[in-house]
């Protein structure tokens, strides 16, 4: 997580923080300690802090700090609510109390239904000055695509993939080979994509039946609910390594340096893809990723999906 760190830290530092991040991590765990941490460096002003042991920092840290606001689910059905987000947007627009910055915290924002979220879109679209929105979330992919799209990401480790996934080695043999250049490798590279998919998912099959071999009270229908279940976690594993690879791509491309980079010992290859793409299309392919997921979610054939995806 340090390297993650120091790449907000120099944001922060150089006066160019995004308005809106995705925290892609536990949302009441690691996620919010990171959106806590990076509040309190952007609103402490003490030249002696150690450690967050400041006033304000430790008033962030009980939550009693007039320019920090959080809201979660609260209802029955355990989902953010239109009246929570309405006072998050009046809150947010307020001038701040103590003259600096404002910040919200939502957590487990994929819980904003899409009338909710929609009512969020305007702030995130056209947020006030100084300040800074933090959806927390473990489940980026159930986000509203309009919604992820204003939003920058922030993929913690611990939503990383394990380094001794079979799929690790293929897939990064694909991204070092960098954006395809014509429909050849475009193709092939989709292919590829689609190869590995279909190896994980027997895989997944395969496990799920070893695991379930004795019990004979297990019908069709639930057997295949549980092989999906694990090809879906495998499957949004292998995507959150992929927008991991992108994520460093788009880093360099912003002036972030190598030091913030997820694949560190891949930073030679990174530069010299980077240097053949622009901001813009940097940007843009961190962007078609979560889309690509929701395809692949509404069971859309693995090939098209990279197809038009990489194409982008």
């Amino acid at each position: 997580m340090a390297t993650v760190w120091e790449s907000i830290k120099a944001s922060i530092d150089a006066d160019r923080l995004a308005h809106a991040y995705i925290i892609e991590g536990s949302p009441y765990g690691a996620g919010r300690d990171f959106a806590e941490r990076m509040i309190r460096y952007l609103f402490c002003t003490s030249d002696h802090c150690v450690s967050g042991d400041c006033e304000t920092c430790t008033r962030i840290g009980h939550g009693t700090h007039p320019d920090v606001f959080c809201e979660q689910p609260k209802s029955m059905g355990r989902q953010i609510v239109t009246d929570q987000i309405k006072a998050l947007n009046r809150q947010i627009h307020q001038s701040a109390f103590e003259g600096g910055w404002k910040a919200c915290m939502i957590i487990d924002a994929h819980r904003m239904n899409p009338v909710v979220s929609n009512k969020f879109l305007k702030t995130l679209e056209e947020p006030p000055e100084r300040s800074l929105i933090l959806l927390l979330t473990n489940k980026p992919e159930a986000l509203l695509p309009t919604v992820a799209s204003r939003c920058q990401r922030i993929i913690l480790p611990d939503m990383a993939t394990r380094d001794e996934a079979d799929w690790h080695e293929p897939v990064l043999g694909i991204l070092r080979c960098g954006p395809p250049r014509d429909t050849l490798m475009l193709l092939t590279q989709a292919g590829s994509y689609r190869a590995l998919f279909d190896e994980e998912k027997k895989k997944a099959e395969a496990l799920v039946k070893a695991q379930f071999k004795e019990d004979e009270t297990l019908d069709e229908d639930t057997l295949k609910a549980l092989v999906a279940s694990e090809y879906r976690r495998t499957w949004q594993e292998m995507f959150r390594f992929i927008e991991c690879w992108y994520r460093d791509l788009y880093l360099l491309k912003s002036g972030a340096g190598a030091a913030g980079l997820h694949f560190n010992q891949e930073a030679a290859v990174l530069k010299k893809i980077a240097e053949d793409m622009s901001y813009t299309q940097a940007r843009r392919r961190l962007e078609l990723l979560p889309q690509m997921a929701r395809r692949i979610d509404s069971n859309l054939p693995i090939q098209e999906v990279f197809e038009a995806g990489l194409a982008g």
